[in-house]
């Protein structure tokens, strides 16, 4: 109930100062107080002494407007106002009386009302200025003066001596009440001023004090997130760091692997070598029968020339000779066309040896290029093999025609004279094929020569083969190093984890003693 009146006259002060707000609540209950006294003394005069509520009446109906104008004035938020306007109605009220008194029962006059104005001004000192207070105990005195010079003339004897009396009293009372209330106001305002101040300080320090234990209870809020997210965090890295460790073991294998493929590789090359060697001795076993070749196509020529001398009479049979000579011809020219077929084999082995190379400078995908190529190469030669036997062939169906040649000539000894002719073509085409002869046997060389330099670039794959595969080992050997430093990272993490739980419980306590404070 007090709280809800408070409310209701007093929210224009709720920002004012302590003082002014003690001063307005002292103000407040007074009035209601004096109001409340003011109903029961109207209702007791009425009926108790019915007969003075003519004189009273007024002045109590003038005290409960006074009361209700300052409630008014204090609830506007005016208290100064609201003050001076009670309390120089209280001065003129108890003043009217003592003048009405002083008409009727003037031997009642100083020794009845006129001591309620001295506690009026112990009102105003509570309540008004120093001025106001200096103002109504002047009002206070001249009253006293003017009253006792009213009444001198009026009473006698010991109403007279008893009013002298009061007078004196009176006087002394106003100019002792006025110095007391003076000093009791400078101390109470000094003593208002001093306490202002001082909770002038109090609620600086008190803002001090709030702001840091706000800053505290957002540190505290913010260490608890902190470490909260450092666990999360902490506890993301240790399943990453173990998951590394997985990744890691993962890689060793696959290089280990890898390892293992290489050394397969590097017996594949090996055995490659091998066949490139036993492919150079079949070539130049081809160029030795090549060469038997040549040396034969002299030697037969050496014999056609001698047959030629012998040959003049033969030349019926020389022709069926010219004929079987034909068909060498063709024999020849097949046999040529073999030697195109090995020298485009040859130029094919050009380009797969080029090819074998820029896949052994590549080494990335661990020459598997190279197995390709020599695949090729495998192939090539097979079909080198091929073309020698289809060299044989020719060769055999040479030497059969050559057979029946020397048949017919065994025939048409008798008329070699008839021959000469056709062995003169016979010897034209033997020096053809003597060139062919020397034309296979250079592109022989030449295949010679680049199967050599295919040897050295397998030998060089092979190297380079050896050197990524001592590589690997290097790395596998830096896989485990990580593999340590990664363990080690993991047991830091688990240490960070651990940790950061226990600045979380700090936090906490802390965050628990500062909800503490606030209750």
């Amino acid at each position: 109930m007090a709280n809800q009146i408070q409310n209701y006259f007093l929210s224009k002060y709720a920002d004012s100062s302590f003082q002014k707000q003690k001063l307005t609540q002292a103000l407040l209950y007074f009035c209601l107080v004096l109001g409340t006294i003011v109903v029961l003394l109207f209702f007791a005069i009425l009926f108790l002494s019915p007969k003075t509520m003519l004189f009273a009446g007024p002045v109590l109906l003038v005290l409960c407007i006074c009361i209700t104008v300052t409630l008014v004035f204090l609830r506007m938020g005016k208290y100064s106002l609201a003050a001076n306007i009670l309390v120089s109605v209280i001065f003129l009220s108890l003043s009217l009386s003592l003048y009405g008194k002083a008409i009727k029962q003037p031997h009642m006059v100083f020794s009845s009302n006129f001591y309620f104005l001295l506690a009026t001004i112990v009102l105003a000192t509570l309540f008004a200025k120093r001025g106001v207070i200096l103002f109504w105990t002047t009002v206070t005195g001249i009253n006293n003066i003017a009253l006792f010079m009213m009444l001198k003339a009026r009473l006698t004897g010991n109403e007279l001596e008893a009013a002298k009396t009061g007078f004196i009293y009176i006087l002394f009372s106003i100019v002792l009440v006025t110095i007391l209330s003076l000093l009791i106001h400078g101390i109470f305002q000094k003593a208002l001023q001093k306490l202002s101040e001082e909770l002038e300080r109090n609620s600086e320090q008190y803002d001090i004090i709030n702001r840091l234990f706000k800053s505290a209870q957002s540190t505290s809020k913010d260490l608890s997130g902190l470490s909260h997210s450092l666990t999360g965090t902490s506890t993301k890295f240790l399943d990453t760091s173990q998951n590394q460790a997985a990744s890691v073991e993962e890689i060793t294998s696959a290089i280990e692997e890898i390892t293992a493929g290489m050394e397969n590789m590097s017996r594949s090359s090996q055995d490659q070598v091998s066949t490139m060697t036993d492919l150079v001795r079949d070539i130049q076993d081809m160029s030795s029968i090549t060469n038997d070749v040549g040396v034969i196509t002299r030697e037969t020529l050496d014999v056609t020339t001698s047959i030629a001398t012998e040959a003049s009479a033969g030349e019926v049979s020389l022709k069926k000779m010219n004929t079987s000579l034909s068909n060498i011809i063709e024999s020849s020219k097949d046999i040529a066309n073999i030697i195109g077929i090995i020298n485009d084999i040859s130029d094919q082995i050009n380009l797969l040896s080029l090819n074998a190379s820029i896949e052994a400078a590549r080494a990335g995908d661990a020459g598997r290029g190279f197995a390709v190529v020599a695949d090729e190469v495998s192939k090539l030669a097979d079909q080198t093999a091929s073309s020698i036997k289809e060299i044989d062939k020719y060769i055999k169906s040479n030497n059969d025609e050559i057979n029946r040649g020397m048949a017919d000539v065994m025939e048409v000894i008798d008329k070699i004279s008839s021959v000469i002719e056709s062995i003169d073509s016979i010897a034209g085409m033997m020096n053809r094929t003597t060139e062919y002869v020397g034309k296979q046997i250079s592109v022989s060389s030449n295949i010679n020569v680049q199967v050599d330099l295919v040897m050295d670039k397998s030998g060089s794959i092979k190297s380079a083969i050896d050197e990524q595969r001592d590589a690997f080992s290097e790395i596998l050997k830096s896989i485990a190093e990580i593999n340590e430093a990664n363990q080690s990272t993991v047991m830091e993490s688990e240490k960070i984890s651990e940790d950061s739980k226990k600045i979380s419980e700090l936090s906490d306590n802390l965050e628990t003693t500062i909800h503490f404070i606030q209750e």
